[in-house]
C-alpha cells in the first residue's frame, strides 16, 4: 500500500500567473472523485464538536520553492445547535507539503491521529 500520493507537475504558461494556475489545478484535483489527491489533505471536522460536518475545501495559495511545493487551504465546516434552531459556520486554515520527485510532486497521505478519550489524560 503506497503511503503517498503523486500529482503530475503541470506546465505554468504564465509565469506572472502561475501562483493562481497552480491554485486552479490542485483545486480541480481536489474536487476529482476519480483521483486519491484529497487523501493528502487533513479534510477531518472538529473534534469538539461531535455533530460537525465538513462542508467545503477551498485552496487559498500555492507557492513552490525549489523542489517542494507548499498549499494552504480552508476547510469549511457546519454545526447545527438545536437548542437555539441555529447553524453555526466556522473553518479551519490547514497547509500540506509536498516534494518534487521527477515529474510529479509527491505529498503523504495524511493520517489522523488517533481519537483520544477522557480516560488517556491520566
Amino acid at each position: 500500500m503506497n503511503e503517498f500520493i503523486e500529482v503530475a507537475i503541470p506546465t505554468v504558461n504564465d509565469r506572472s500567473n502561475g501562483e493562481d494556475e497552480l491554485r486552479r489545478y490542485f483545486q480541480t484535483m481536489l474536487q476529482d472523485q476519480t483521483c486519491s489527491f484529497a487523501e493528502a489533505f487533513d479534510l477531518g471536522c472538529d473534534h469538539r464538536k461531535s455533530n460537525a460536518i465538513f462542508e467545503h475545501v477551498s485552496i487559498d495559495r500555492v507557492s513552490v520553492d525549489g523542489h517542494q511545493v507548499t498549499i494552504e487551504y480552508q476547510v469549511e465546516l457546519s454545526a447545527f445547535n438545536a437548542c437555539n434552531l441555529h447553524t453555526d459556520h466556522y473553518s479551519f486554515r490547514r497547509s500540506v507539503v509536498g516534494s518534487q520527485n521527477k515529474n510529479a510532486w509527491r505529498f503523504s497521505k495524511y493520517m489522523p491521529p488517533p481519537e483520544r478519550s477522557s480516560v488517556d489524560e491520566f
